[in-house]
Protein backbone atom coordinates (compact mmCIF):
# COMPACT_ATOMS: atom_id res chain seq x y z
CA UNK A 1 0.00 0.00 0.00
CA UNK A 2 2.86 2.38 0.70
CA UNK A 3 4.12 1.94 -2.87
CA UNK A 4 0.62 2.34 -4.24
CA UNK A 5 0.01 5.65 -2.45
CA UNK A 6 3.45 6.94 -3.41
CA UNK A 7 2.74 6.20 -7.07
CA UNK A 8 -0.75 7.67 -6.73
CA UNK A 9 0.67 10.94 -5.37
CA UNK A 10 3.07 11.10 -8.31
CA UNK A 11 0.23 10.49 -10.76
CA UNK A 12 -1.90 13.30 -9.29
CA UNK A 13 1.13 15.60 -9.19
CA UNK A 14 1.73 14.94 -12.88
CA UNK A 15 -1.88 15.87 -13.64
CA UNK A 16 -1.50 19.09 -11.66
CA UNK A 17 1.42 20.14 -13.85
CA UNK A 18 -0.72 19.81 -16.99
CA UNK A 19 -3.77 21.66 -15.79
CA UNK A 20 -4.13 25.22 -17.04
CA UNK A 21 -5.24 27.56 -14.28
CA UNK A 22 -6.56 31.09 -14.53
CA UNK A 23 -4.16 33.60 -13.02
CA UNK A 24 -3.19 32.52 -9.49
CA UNK A 25 -6.08 30.12 -8.95
CA UNK A 26 -5.47 27.32 -6.50
CA UNK A 27 -4.45 23.97 -7.93
CA UNK A 28 -6.49 21.28 -6.11
CA UNK A 29 -4.56 18.45 -7.79
CA UNK A 30 -1.26 19.80 -6.50
CA UNK A 31 -2.68 20.21 -3.00
CA UNK A 32 -4.10 16.69 -3.10
CA UNK A 33 -0.75 15.25 -4.27
CA UNK A 34 1.01 16.87 -1.31
CA UNK A 35 -1.67 15.53 1.03
CA UNK A 36 -1.24 12.02 -0.36
CA UNK A 37 2.53 12.23 0.07
CA UNK A 38 2.33 13.44 3.67
CA UNK A 39 -0.66 11.40 4.81
CA UNK A 40 -0.22 8.14 2.91
CA UNK A 41 0.56 6.11 6.04
CA UNK A 42 -2.55 7.40 7.80
CA UNK A 43 -4.76 6.77 4.76
CA UNK A 44 -3.39 3.24 4.37
CA UNK A 45 -3.98 2.54 8.05
CA UNK A 46 -7.60 3.66 7.82
CA UNK A 47 -8.12 1.44 4.76
CA UNK A 48 -6.70 -1.60 6.55
CA UNK A 49 -8.73 -0.85 9.66
CA UNK A 50 -11.91 -0.79 7.62
CA UNK A 51 -11.04 -4.17 6.07
CA UNK A 52 -10.30 -5.49 9.56
CA UNK A 53 -13.72 -4.30 10.69
CA UNK A 54 -15.32 -6.25 7.86
CA UNK A 55 -13.71 -9.43 9.19
CA UNK A 56 -15.36 -8.85 12.57
CA UNK A 57 -18.82 -9.20 11.04
CA UNK A 58 -18.98 -11.65 8.15
CA UNK A 59 -22.79 -11.85 8.06
CA UNK A 60 -23.98 -8.26 8.57
CA UNK A 61 -27.54 -7.03 8.51
CA UNK A 62 -28.68 -5.64 5.17
CA UNK A 63 -28.66 -2.07 6.49
CA UNK A 64 -24.99 -2.49 7.36
CA UNK A 65 -23.98 -2.77 3.71
CA UNK A 66 -22.10 0.44 3.09
CA UNK A 67 -22.32 0.78 -0.67
CA UNK A 68 -25.96 1.42 -1.48
CA UNK A 69 -27.74 1.82 -4.78
CA UNK A 70 -30.71 3.99 -5.54
CA UNK A 71 -34.07 2.55 -6.48
CA UNK A 72 -36.96 4.69 -7.64
CA UNK A 73 -40.66 4.06 -7.51
CA UNK A 74 -43.12 6.77 -8.40
CA UNK A 75 -42.16 10.43 -8.57
CA UNK A 76 -43.50 10.73 -5.03
CA UNK A 77 -40.87 8.25 -3.85
CA UNK A 78 -37.74 10.03 -5.05
CA UNK A 79 -34.86 9.62 -2.64
CA UNK A 80 -33.76 12.86 -1.09
CA UNK A 81 -30.00 12.73 -0.79
CA UNK A 82 -27.00 14.87 -0.13
CA UNK A 83 -25.55 15.93 -3.53
CA UNK A 84 -21.93 15.42 -2.46
CA UNK A 85 -22.72 11.98 -1.06
CA UNK A 86 -24.39 11.07 -4.34
CA UNK A 87 -21.39 12.26 -6.39
CA UNK A 88 -19.02 10.28 -4.19
CA UNK A 89 -21.19 7.21 -4.62
CA UNK A 90 -21.23 7.50 -8.41
CA UNK A 91 -17.45 7.90 -8.55
CA UNK A 92 -16.65 4.74 -6.62
CA UNK A 93 -19.66 2.67 -7.70
CA UNK A 94 -18.48 2.64 -11.31
CA UNK A 95 -15.11 1.31 -10.22
CA UNK A 96 -16.76 -1.32 -8.02
CA UNK A 97 -19.12 -2.44 -10.78
CA UNK A 98 -16.29 -2.81 -13.30
CA UNK A 99 -14.29 -4.76 -10.73
CA UNK A 100 -17.22 -7.10 -10.11
CA UNK A 101 -17.43 -7.79 -13.84
CA UNK A 102 -13.70 -8.48 -14.04
CA UNK A 103 -13.56 -10.83 -11.04
CA UNK A 104 -17.07 -12.29 -10.96
CA UNK A 105 -16.18 -15.98 -10.86
CA UNK A 106 -13.34 -15.58 -8.36
CA UNK A 107 -15.49 -13.45 -6.04
CA UNK A 108 -18.39 -15.91 -6.02
CA UNK A 109 -16.03 -18.85 -5.41
CA UNK A 110 -14.39 -17.04 -2.48
CA UNK A 111 -17.78 -16.12 -1.03
CA UNK A 112 -19.02 -19.71 -1.19
CA UNK A 113 -15.80 -21.03 0.31
CA UNK A 114 -15.89 -18.50 3.13
CA UNK A 115 -19.47 -19.58 3.87
CA UNK A 116 -18.26 -23.16 4.26
CA UNK A 117 -15.45 -22.10 6.60
CA UNK A 118 -17.76 -20.16 8.92
CA UNK A 119 -20.78 -22.48 8.46
CA UNK A 120 -23.09 -19.73 7.23
CA UNK A 121 -25.65 -19.18 4.49
CA UNK A 122 -23.58 -17.90 1.52
CA UNK A 123 -26.39 -15.49 0.64
CA UNK A 124 -25.85 -13.80 4.00
CA UNK A 125 -22.04 -13.72 3.86
CA UNK A 126 -20.16 -10.51 3.14
CA UNK A 127 -16.70 -11.24 1.72
CA UNK A 128 -14.41 -8.73 3.49
CA UNK A 129 -12.07 -8.54 0.50
CA UNK A 130 -14.80 -8.26 -2.10
CA UNK A 131 -14.26 -5.55 -4.71
CA UNK A 132 -17.11 -3.48 -3.28
CA UNK A 133 -15.74 -3.67 0.24
CA UNK A 134 -12.25 -2.68 -0.91
CA UNK A 135 -13.69 0.22 -2.90
CA UNK A 136 -15.69 1.43 0.08
CA UNK A 137 -12.69 1.09 2.40
CA UNK A 138 -10.57 3.11 -0.04
CA UNK A 139 -13.20 5.82 -0.38
CA UNK A 140 -13.70 6.01 3.37
CA UNK A 141 -9.96 6.17 3.99
CA UNK A 142 -9.75 9.24 1.74
CA UNK A 143 -12.80 10.96 3.17
CA UNK A 144 -11.08 12.54 6.16
CA UNK A 145 -8.61 14.29 3.86
CA UNK A 146 -11.42 16.35 2.26
CA UNK A 147 -10.03 15.90 -1.25
CA UNK A 148 -12.11 17.83 -3.86
CA UNK A 149 -14.46 15.84 -6.09
CA UNK A 150 -12.58 16.97 -9.21
CA UNK A 151 -9.48 15.23 -7.88
CA UNK A 152 -11.27 12.15 -6.51
CA UNK A 153 -12.41 11.23 -10.01
CA UNK A 154 -8.77 10.92 -11.11
CA UNK A 155 -7.85 9.08 -7.92
CA UNK A 156 -10.58 6.51 -8.50
CA UNK A 157 -9.48 6.12 -12.12
CA UNK A 158 -5.99 5.28 -10.90
CA UNK A 159 -7.35 2.96 -8.19
CA UNK A 160 -9.34 1.04 -10.80
CA UNK A 161 -6.35 0.71 -13.12
CA UNK A 162 -3.58 -0.03 -10.67
CA UNK A 163 -5.38 -1.79 -7.83
CA UNK A 164 -8.80 -3.26 -8.69
CA UNK A 165 -7.78 -4.53 -12.12
CA UNK A 166 -4.75 -6.32 -10.65
CA UNK A 167 -6.78 -8.33 -8.09
CA UNK A 168 -6.73 -11.36 -10.40
CA UNK A 169 -3.28 -12.09 -9.00
CA UNK A 170 -4.69 -11.85 -5.47
CA UNK A 171 -8.02 -13.67 -5.67
CA UNK A 172 -6.56 -16.49 -7.78
CA UNK A 173 -4.01 -17.76 -5.24
CA UNK A 174 -6.57 -17.49 -2.40
CA UNK A 175 -9.03 -19.69 -4.30
CA UNK A 176 -6.29 -22.15 -5.21
CA UNK A 177 -5.13 -22.40 -1.60
CA UNK A 178 -8.65 -23.05 -0.31
CA UNK A 179 -9.32 -25.57 -3.08
CA UNK A 180 -6.13 -27.46 -2.27
CA UNK A 181 -7.27 -27.65 1.35
CA UNK A 182 -10.49 -29.33 0.26
CA UNK A 183 -12.82 -26.34 0.51
CA UNK A 184 -15.22 -26.76 -2.44
CA UNK A 185 -12.43 -27.84 -4.82
CA UNK A 186 -14.68 -27.95 -7.89
CA UNK A 187 -16.84 -24.90 -7.21
CA UNK A 188 -15.57 -22.89 -10.21
CA UNK A 189 -16.62 -25.64 -12.62
CA UNK A 190 -19.99 -25.92 -10.94
CA UNK A 191 -20.59 -22.17 -11.27
CA UNK A 192 -19.58 -22.29 -14.93
CA UNK A 193 -21.89 -25.24 -15.63
CA UNK A 194 -24.91 -24.12 -13.62
CA UNK A 195 -24.56 -20.37 -13.43
CA UNK A 196 -24.42 -18.33 -10.25
CA UNK A 197 -25.12 -20.30 -7.07
CA UNK A 198 -25.88 -17.18 -5.06
CA UNK A 199 -29.56 -16.33 -4.98
CA UNK A 200 -29.30 -12.95 -3.34
CA UNK A 201 -29.66 -9.58 -4.98
CA UNK A 202 -27.22 -6.82 -4.12
CA UNK A 203 -28.06 -5.38 -0.74
CA UNK A 204 -29.47 -1.87 -0.71
CA UNK A 205 -28.73 0.91 1.67
CA UNK A 206 -30.27 4.31 1.07
CA UNK A 207 -28.72 7.49 2.38
CA UNK A 208 -30.49 9.68 4.86
CA UNK A 209 -32.86 12.26 3.46
CA UNK A 210 -31.35 15.65 2.73
CA UNK A 211 -32.60 18.91 1.26
CA UNK A 212 -31.99 18.21 -2.43
CA UNK A 213 -33.06 15.37 -4.68
CA UNK A 214 -30.99 13.60 -7.27
CA UNK A 215 -31.92 11.32 -10.13
CA UNK A 216 -31.27 7.64 -9.89
CA UNK A 217 -28.29 6.22 -11.76
CA UNK A 218 -29.23 3.73 -14.40
CA UNK A 219 -29.49 0.18 -13.21
CA UNK A 220 -26.30 -1.75 -13.77
CA UNK A 221 -26.71 -4.38 -16.51
CA UNK A 222 -26.74 -8.00 -15.49
CA UNK A 223 -23.53 -10.01 -15.60
CA UNK A 224 -23.26 -13.31 -17.44
CA UNK A 225 -22.38 -16.16 -15.07
CA UNK A 226 -20.42 -18.50 -17.34
CA UNK A 227 -16.99 -16.96 -17.14
CA UNK A 228 -13.68 -18.25 -15.85
CA UNK A 229 -11.63 -15.10 -16.42
CA UNK A 230 -12.26 -11.35 -16.52
CA UNK A 231 -14.56 -10.70 -19.50
CA UNK A 232 -13.13 -8.84 -22.47
CA UNK A 233 -15.97 -6.29 -22.39
CA UNK A 234 -15.05 -5.23 -18.87
CA UNK A 235 -11.37 -5.04 -19.74
CA UNK A 236 -12.17 -2.90 -22.78
CA UNK A 237 -14.37 -0.61 -20.71
CA UNK A 238 -11.55 -0.06 -18.25
CA UNK A 239 -9.17 0.65 -21.10
CA UNK A 240 -11.58 3.15 -22.60
CA UNK A 241 -12.49 4.79 -19.30
CA UNK A 242 -9.06 5.14 -17.77
CA UNK A 243 -5.74 6.45 -19.09
CA UNK A 244 -3.01 3.94 -19.75
CA UNK A 245 -0.56 4.59 -16.95
CA UNK A 246 1.68 1.54 -17.16
CA UNK A 247 3.54 -0.38 -14.53
CA UNK A 248 2.34 -3.00 -12.09
CA UNK A 249 1.51 -2.51 -8.43
CA UNK A 250 3.66 -4.11 -5.75
CA UNK A 251 2.07 -7.07 -4.13
CA UNK A 252 0.19 -18.85 1.80
CA UNK A 253 -1.95 -19.42 4.08
CA UNK A 254 -1.40 -22.46 6.27
CA UNK A 255 -4.35 -23.41 8.45
CA UNK A 256 -7.67 -22.68 6.83
CA UNK A 257 -9.57 -20.74 9.47
CA UNK A 258 -11.00 -17.20 9.60
CA UNK A 259 -8.23 -15.85 11.83
CA UNK A 260 -5.45 -17.05 9.54
CA UNK A 261 -7.36 -15.93 6.47
CA UNK A 262 -7.79 -12.47 7.98
CA UNK A 263 -4.11 -12.12 8.88
CA UNK A 264 -2.98 -13.21 5.42
CA UNK A 265 -5.35 -10.79 3.72
CA UNK A 266 -4.12 -7.87 5.81
CA UNK A 267 -0.49 -8.81 5.10
CA UNK A 268 -1.21 -9.08 1.39
CA UNK A 269 -2.85 -5.67 1.32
Amino acid sequence: LTTFFTDLAGYILDISSRIKLLNSAANPHYDAAITLQRRSANIAQRLLQQVADYFRDLTPLSNDDQLWQYTLGSTDELNLIDPQEFEDFLAIDRTASLGEDLHKLALEALTLRLAILIDADPNCVRLPIHVRQLCWAFQRALKEEAIPQSVLSHIFDYFAKRFIRQLTDYYGPLNIMLSEHGVLPDIEKEIQNKGSLLGRNRLVRRPEAKKRAAKSPETQPGVQPDVSAPPISALNELNQSHRQIGGQPGGGLGNVNPATLYRSVIDAL
